[in-house]
């Protein structure tokens, strides 16, 4: 039982009838969250897949069909904050219990993530301008921000 990830790759013959399983060992398989939009290519690239479970962020290297690393994500109320990935897969942004938006780098796994304060209790939702200019966000208050968030991914 469990989830399962599986990685088709096409050749020239087009797509192989069977498929690659990635993660086999059973301890290793992911408990994907249901979110809006669980995994994106890093940094739009298709060597490395990052993927949103239960556990935290996981990174897939897509080549070597291993994991590369696991980055844990703090729950809010037992549950998964919500989050988006940026359109060019180089930036996870989550929204906390506090009101708060966090922003880590997928590109520099190890860096600090930037964070900025966008509403005074919980952030409920979070979504992405397709050109990633600008990053919309809604607290358990009902208010919808917008913000521009381009120059501050850039830091």
């Amino acid at each position: 039982g469990g989830s399962q990830l599986r990685l088709w790759r096409r050749s020239k013959a087009g797509w192989p009838q069977e498929d690659v399983a990635v993660i086999t060992a059973v301890e290793q398989h992911p408990d994907f969250e249901v979110t809006d939009q669980p995994f994106a290519f890093v940094n739009g690239q298709d060597s490395r897949l990052a993927i949103v479970t239960a556990n935290g962020l996981l990174i897939l290297s897509t080549r070597k069909a291993e994991i590369e690393k696991m980055i844990p994500i703090a729950s809010v109320s037992g549950h998964r904050p919500p989050c988006v990935f940026s359109p060019d897969g180089k930036w996870l942004l989550m929204g906390d219990g506090d009101g708060t938006v966090w922003a880590a780098s997928l590109v520099s796994l190890d860096s600090k993530p930037l964070k900025f304060e966008a509403h005074p209790g919980p952030i409920a939702g979070l979504a992405m301008s397709p050109n990633g200019r600008y990053l919309a966000t809604i607290g358990e208050h009902n208010r919808l921000r917008a913000w521009r968030v381009d120059g501050f991914l850039k830091r």
